[in-house]
């Protein structure tokens, strides 16, 4: 059947909400995978984290302006600065507790509560940090061209409401949801743009 997916994982596999010995038949799950998939049939993908259904997270996103030794203080357009906890059940992605800092734009996935206290306060269930450094090739209204430092591949990236004021040539950093289409160039949305120091 076409319609089928085969999710393989392994012990590296992220389990949000159930355990993988609890799977069975009939379980509503959401799965995230890095954006590769096989053409047989049926299609197979890796689940890097599998998340029960009822265990919706719900997500933040800003810039990190304060890191302590177990939180640190975002600061988002939906909710001004938040104060994010985590512990050794967090998952992070393109950073870790240690080599968070400041200046950074991280996105948050958390459970949902959220405390009434100033400021308020969550539990990280993932903390993503998801930067790609180059050289801006061009601009256009609403995108930019950057030039990959790592790889030499060019990346269009969608600028949404940030004011950037990046020049044709300058070295950024340029911060993203995780998130990048598999078109040539691939395309990803900015959540923050920071100078390459």
């Amino acid at each position: 059947d076409q319609r089928l997916l085969q999710v393989n994982f392994d012990k590296e596999t992220v389990f949000t909400g159930l355990a993988a010995d609890s799977l069975e038949a009939g379980a509503q799950i959401a799965v995230r995978y890095d954006g590769k998939m096989t053409r047989s049939i049926p299609a197979q993908i890796f689940a890097l984290e599998v998340i029960a259904a009822q265990a919706e997270l719900r997500p933040l996103q800003g810039c990190v302006l304060e890191v302590g030794a177990d939180y640190f203080l975002l600061d988002t357009k939906t909710h001004g600065q938040v104060q994010v906890n985590f512990g050794s059940e967090t998952v992070f992605e393109g950073v870790d507790g240690h080599t968070l800092a400041a200046g950074q734009f991280a996105v948050v996935d958390f459970n949902g509560t959220m405390t009434f206290s100033l400021p308020p306060q969550v539990f990280a269930q993932r903390v993503g940090v998801y930067a790609i450094a180059g050289k801006v090739a061009q601009l256009n209204d609403g995108q930019l061209t950057l030039i990959r430092q790592d790889t030499g591949a060019e990346v269009i990236v969608t600028l949404g409401d940030l004011d950037v004021t990046a020049a044709v040539g300058d070295e950024i950093i340029v911060y993203t949801t995780g998130v990048a289409t598999l078109s040539l160039p691939a395309q990803v949305n900015a959540i923050g743009i920071a100078a390459q120091e």
